[in-house]
């Protein structure tokens, strides 16, 4: 599988740059996966669950 997103310092989830842009949500479309916006939404509050996960157990 290819990562398509990274984090920054602050944990901030971000596509990483890609060819063609304005096609990939129809790209995505295609073979069934939702808008990479809403892939970055959910991968960054899956982020912010493993985040808050380590605050606790610290």
């Amino acid at each position: 599988m290819e990562l398509q997103h990274d984090f920054d310092e602050s944990g901030i989830a971000f596509p990483l740059p890609m060819q063609e842009p304005e096609k990939v949500d129809l790209l995505r479309q295609e073979v069934g996966l939702e808008p990479l916006s809403e892939a970055t939404k959910r991968i960054q509050e899956r982020q912010n669950a493993i985040m808050r996960n380590r605050e606790t157990n610290d």
